[in-house]
């Protein structure tokens, strides 16, 4: 029974903090050991590495384990968890697509810690979040692959980049699509173990890491005008589909549980009583049913208002109602298409192939207005690619479109 309690505290499947401590016999009494001692038996499962390694830098929404692996009940969840098992091995790529606050991070720190490629343990491991370069690609450059003094203004040493520090490791970039173009060329170079060069530098170094990205683009965006083509190629080896939280009803109430504690510790607040709505009837009902477009990012704010109306002495419906109504609206306030029965005012028509070229183009030109001309974020907003935003925005004769 001491072999299963010390398998079961080492390996990850008592969640912690766990300290195991033996007695001792009268022998070892009489040699000077102390009655109690702590023991040390550390068993390196995946598990435990899961849960001791963090992600360099992340966000409050996803801290790289917003998933616990050993409790994950739904099938898609399951499924995504077992297909990253299967390429877990293979040091190449893997292109993680999801909505935003699916837990990406979470998967990506999962699928690091059941592969060879992870060379410190219960430490932070390299992490780009790529968003901060979209206005300063040098500093992608220097970030990524280092430089040495005087390589740029206020460049005063030589300093590793981020790929020389995860050789032998995994190494995280978090959402892809906002890596420039030239920077995405460097890159394939490093990932095809051609090497790279630090700014400032003629030497070429090797660097041997597995790549894993993140993206909320849909792999159309991806390749019709974000990526470089080939460097798409590089990167997306595998690509795993993450399932947002309406396929995974059945963590619901673990993911809950696990956000409303961590809003305490985030909030810098633990109201009296905060546990009871961890397993309230009418929030989770309520968060079941909800279509949670934003994921966890909705969970953290419901979370957040949950806590405010708490530490105000709100009553308890005024504490729920408010949760609930944090998590957002169940369906969008704007109808896409008119009701059945308006349409039927208009009826006839003499040419409905017109009147939907009509609708089309409104959209397309709300669009451009809100993009302010960029075709590129209009095709972003309606969802769609920018090569088909372009042909439809001929087809439907945009007079003032420039190519058309």
């Amino acid at each position: 029974m001491h072999a299963v309690w010390l398998a079961l505290g080492t390996t990850g499947l008592i969640t912690g903090p766990v300290e195991l401590i033996q007695t001792s016999d009268a022998r070892g009494r009489a040699a000077g050991q102390a009655p109690v001692q702590r023991v040390r038996f550390d068993l390196d499962t995946w598990l435990r590495l899961y849960r001791t390694a963090r992600p360099g830098k992340v966000g409050s929404d996803d801290d790289g384990h917003v998933w616990d692996p050993a409790r994950v009940k739904s099938a898609a969840l399951r499924e995504a968890l077992s297909t990253l098992e299967e390429w877990a091995p293979l040091r190449v790529p893997v292109l993680l697509v999801g909505e935003r606050g699916t837990g990406k991070t979470t998967l990506a720190n999962f699928l690091r810690s059941m592969s060879p490629f992870q060379k410190a343990q219960g430490t932070n491991w390299p992490t780009v979040v790529c968003g901060q370069f979209r206005v300063n690609p040098e500093l992608a450059r220097s970030e990524l692959f280092g430089h040495v003094e005087g390589a740029f203004t206020g460049a005063t040493k030589v300093r590793p980049g981020l790929l020389e520090q995860a050789d032998g490791d995994t190494v995280f970039f978090d959402e892809i699509a906002d890596i420039d173009r030239d920077t995405q060329r460097l890159l394939m170079a490093a990932i095809e173990g051609r090497g790279f060069q630090r700014l400032g530098d003629v030497k070429v170094r090797h660097s041997n890491f597995r790549l894993v990205c993140a993206t909320n683009r849909s792999l159309a965006e991806l390749r019709d005008d974000v990526l470089d083509l080939d460097f798409m190629d590089r990167i997306a080896v595998f690509v795993l589909s993450v399932p947002p939280l309406r396929q995974c009803r059945e963590d619901l109430p673990d993911a809950w549980r696990l956000v409303l504690s961590r809003a305490t510790r985030s909030a810098g607040i633990s109201p009296d009583g905060w546990e009871r709505f961890v397993e309230h009837v009418t929030l989770r009902d309520a968060i079941a049913s909800h279509p949670l477009p934003g994921n966890f990012r909705d969970l953290q704010r419901a979370a957040y208002h949950l806590l405010a109306s708490l530490k105000a002495g709100r009553s308890e419906d005024r504490i729920v109602d408010g949760a609930i109504a944090a998590l957002g609206p169940r369906e969008s306030p704007r109808r896409a298409v008119p009701a059945a029965s308006e349409l039927a005012e208009l009826l006839p028509l003499e040419n409905l192939r017109a009147q939907l070229d009509e609708y089309e183009r409104s959209w397309h030109e709300a669009a451009l207005t809100k993009a302010s001309g960029n075709k590129s974020e209009a095709a972003r907003l309606l969802g769609v690619p920018r090569k088909t935003f372009e042909s439809r925005l001929r087809s439907v004769g945009r007079i003032d479109d420039p190519d058309g």
